[in-house]
């Protein structure tokens, strides 16, 4: 199920302006309200308190719960349906000029469990829940229990269980919550930490003694948890002031005599059974040595030879009817917004020889950085100013400054132009292509991989084995991270924390189509939209790129040209695909694109993209032939980013039979000419180095396909 993304006004809503008489419960992490939405359903709503002593810890708690439960489906672990994450940008005025401070706005959106904690039930006395429900509690929590120690790829140690973080549904089937201390395990078998983990009661000695944190903390928390189940909400520690012996017999008596006046025979038998069992496991789970304590995985197979002799006297007759555990799923109408977005980038790597290492792998994630700049139209006064605006926040220890704009407008371009400033020759420098696979690991990867080469071959010795933190301290860096779509604000929060280092001096230009994103990430300066070019700069772009000055018929062509130019809509990739396409092209062929009725065709439905553009390209492609039509369309089948050795891709072109030789040239020379006319074209990008092309495919497969026939 995918999470909502809801609003901080949607939950202010639906628990009727956070009311009090909403209130579930309150602790140092925030309130916890009862929310109803539009269709009735119930919604636990978790809002986590920002004190400004320590946002930074209270935005991690979050983050580690968010991200925990997001690995979590199981009917024992409580359903996270949504969550908030807003930062509201309130004005407010300093000496006399006007600033803005960031109020953010976090919360979780839970199923609503309507029979509250286990520890209300407990303290509400001993006698209200019977021992077949309390059996049904226990097994639960140790189902669940299971699932994150023992079924995930990594290990999550929940860290802080107890009474309170039990929830049960309406039919009493226990489901464990609040994973906000919550930790992944790798395959560490300890850690030793000074971080508070746990609740005074539930935590096992060798954490009090010396900070140690292991799966063998949960079952010591289990154990105190099963104790105060079986024996009411005193047994634990009293059961520590008697012998196990003792304690186990006292526990069966009180139990024998409750059950006697409700069931007989072997159900009373097997009940006492259980009773003994599930006591006799709870004082093993908090012996004082962590390594004589039960894993998760005998406790669960303990308890369940135990139910299967409860299941043979249900077969005898001797047990009531009793309902199964049920799921209750609860559904949440949250605000969704429409996100039918084509995507034109269809990222495609080839590389020049067959034996790739994991290095050239990694190198892949690089753009091209290097652009002659007199080649660029248009662009300098641009520049010139955004330089400016850089140079007066260039102290500051972190700069993030997002250039936005529709699809095509030269971005990508325009970020190169900064890149290549002299004024930055003395930062260490990194460029990523993003795009729409959002990954903070992969985008870690690179940053290490590009900054720790530069380093060795700064220091001529190895700094791969460096981490992130190493290679930016003590730095001035200046990172570009090109293309990027991901607007979740928690993603795009965790990327600033990761690139922020106290020591350093960081500047981060963002590409993005998406004003969204823009807003978002930006630091210290206001997001940068490239405007649409002039219709004399996109006429400049074409006659670069079709030769125009060397032609013959050059004076005929000009009102043609300009009028193609004056449909580019100032789109400097829809000038430049064009441009290279009306190359080859004569008199009749360019009074053809400038009259085609694709212009006039709704060919977008992505808003992030000039219709021009796509219109530009579906021209450009129309007039491909037949076989680089061929050659294009198979590319679309790759994913996106995926890594492909060049020579690779001819042998496939040519044993689909899609390259048809000529008299003059062989199979491999004509797939060397379309690789060429692709570039060209501008459908790929242009090679990071002499040894990788990274091509980024700029059609959507609806368009081109369709264009084939």
């Amino acid at each position: 199920m995918e999470l909502e993304d809801v609003s901080f006004q949607f939950l202010r809503e639906i628990t009727d302006g956070f009311s009090e008489e909403r209130i579930l419960g309150e602790g140092a992490f925030g309130v916890v309200y009862k929310g109803v939405t539009k269709n009735g359903d119930d919604v636990a709503v978790k809002i986590f308190k920002l004190p400004n002593v320590n946002v930074n810890h209270d935005l991690k708690q979050f983050q580690n719960e968010f991200y925990n439960l997001t690995k979590l489906k199981h009917e024992n672990i409580v359903q996270i349906l949504g969550y908030c994450y807003e930062i509201e940008k309130k004005p407010f005025i300093m000496d006399g000029s006007k600033l803005f401070v960031d109020e953010i706005h976090i919360a979780l959106c839970f199923e609503y469990l309507h029979n509250g904690s286990l520890q209300k039930h407990l303290s509400d006395g001993f006698y209200e829940l019977d021992w077949h429900t309390r059996f049904k509690i226990i097994k639960g929590i140790c189902v669940g229990l299971k699932y994150i120690h023992d079924e995930l790829q990594e290990p999550i140690y929940h860290l802080d269980l107890k009474p309170d973080n039990i929830l049960l549904d309406k039919e009493m089937v226990p489901k464990i919550a609040d994973f906000g201390l919550s930790r992944i395990f790798s395959n560490e078998l300890a850690r030793i930490t000074q971080n508070p983990y746990g609740t005074r009661g539930y935590q096992p000695p060798e954490y009090i003694d010396k900070g140690e944190i292991s799966g063998k903390f949960d079952i010591f928390s289990l154990g105190v948890v099963i104790i105060k189940i079986v024996s009411g909400p005193e047994g634990y520690p009293k059961c520590l002031d008697i012998s196990t012996d003792e304690f186990i017999d006292q526990i069966q008596r009180d139990w024998r005599s409750r059950l006697e006046a409700t069931c007989t025979g072997d159900l009373l038998e097997a009940y006492c059974h259980q009773v003994k069992t599930c006591t006799q496991i709870a004082l093993k789970c908090v012996v004082t040595d962590s390594q004589k304590r039960p894993d998760i995985v005998k406790i669960n197979e303990k308890l369940n030879e135990h139910e299967i002799d409860i299941d043979k006297v249900h077969k005898k007759g001797c047990l009531r009817h009793v309902s199964r555990m049920t799921m209750h799923n609860s559904k949440i109408e949250m605000r969704t917004e429409s996100k039918d977005i084509i995507d034109p980038h269809q990222n495609i790597i080839l590389w020049s020889h067959p034996s790739c290492n994991e290095l050239e792998l990694h190198d892949a994630l690089e753009t091209p950085s290097h652009v002659i700049e007199e080649h660029i139209v248009g662009r300098t006064e641009e520049k010139e100013k955004v330089m400016a605006s850089l140079h007066e926040v260039m102290s500051e220890r972190i700069v993030i400054l997002p250039i936005h704009g529709i699809g095509g407008i030269g971005k990508t371009t325009f970020a190169r132009l900064i890149y290549n400033e002299p004024k930055f020759r003395c930062y260490s420098q990194v460029w990523i292509d993003v795009s729409q696979e959002f990954g903070l690991t992969r985008i870690r990867e690179s940053m290490i991989l590009q900054l720790s080469s530069k380093e060795s071959l700064a220091n001529d010795r190895p700094m791969r084995h460096y981490g992130l933190t190493e290679l930016i301290s003590h730095k001035k860096i200046m990172i570009v991270l090109d293309e990027v779509w991901e607007d979740n604000q928690l993603q795009l929060q965790e990327l600033k924390d990761m690139l922020y280092h106290d020591d350093s001096n960081i500047i981060v230009l963002v590409t993005t189509r998406s004003e969204v994103v823009a807003e978002r990430i930006c630091t210290n300066l206001q997001p940068h939209k490239i405007l649409p070019l002039t219709n004399d700069m996109c006429w400049d772009i074409i006659k670069q790129r079709s030769d125009f000055n060397d032609r013959n018929d050059k004076e005929q062509l000009m009102g043609i040209g300009l009028e193609i130019a004056r449909k580019c809509s100032g789109v400097a990739l829809a000038a430049l695909s064009l441009g290279f396409t009306l190359r080859s092209m004569n008199f009749e062929e360019w009074m053809k694109v400038k009259d085609s009725d694709i212009w006039n065709e709704p060919v977008s439905k992505d808003f992030s993209l000039s219709n021009h553009v796509l219109a530009s390209l579906k021209l450009s492609y129309s007039y491909m032939s037949p076989c680089l039509k061929l050659c294009f369309t198979y590319c679309a089948t790759f994913a996106k980013g995926h890594k492909i050795v060049k020579d690779d891709l001819i042998y496939q072109w040519i044993g689909l039979d899609f390259i048809k030789p000529t008299k003059l040239l062989s199979h491999m020379q004509l797939c060397e000419k379309y690789i060429v006319q692709l570039l060209g074209l501008s459908f790929f990008q242009q090679p990071v180095s002499p040894k990788v092309c990274h091509f980024s495919i700029s059609i959507p497969h609806s368009i081109f396909l369709t264009s084939t026939n």
